[in-house]
């Protein structure tokens, strides 16, 4: 996990990266998901990334975790939370689809889409599945009062 997830990172560089996330994503064909479908480059795992240079290193950033990080008020990201993808689609960028949260519930989500049914993450947000997909008004203030 990165360190540059930081106040003055998110100062000097968000509204270029934002601009640079925004042009590989695209809405998902598929409109009953509601996704929003990264077009770029994925890591070994699947997941979208982007590749930049700061101060003179290299780094390859999850493009769902920067791009919550830039859109939430959070000064800085916890290495040991995950943003996880609550629709389960790993290239998904929806910002209602992502949730800040502890590496242990990100794990358990797995069990809810293998079962087809989410088991509940309280105080976290629930899965969204195609059976149960809706959307959430204050993501981030739902995510910022479940860590607290």
């Amino acid at each position: 996990m990165s360190d540059i997830y930081n106040s003055s990172f998110k100062a000097f560089y968000g509204q270029k990266l934002l601009k640079s996330i925004s042009k590989f994503r695209t809405k998902n064909s598929d409109s009953s998901s509601n996704c929003t479908v990264w077009k770029s480059g994925l890591d070994k795992d699947g997941y979208p990334i982007l590749k930049k240079t700061f101060k003179l290193k290299r780094y390859n950033l999850r493009v769902q975790r920067l791009l919550y990080y830039l859109e939430s008020p959070l000064e800085w990201l916890d290495p040991k939370f995950h943003v996880s993808h609550l629709c389960h689609n790993k290239q998904c960028l929806n910002l209602e689809h992502l949730s800040y949260e502890p590496a242990v519930v990100n794990s358990q989500r797995n069990t809810c889409v293998s079962e087809g049914r989410c088991f509940g993450h309280k105080p976290f947000r629930n899965c969204l599945l195609q059976a149960s997909m809706r959307t959430t008004r204050n993501h981030f203030e739902q995510d910022e009062r479940s860590i607290k």
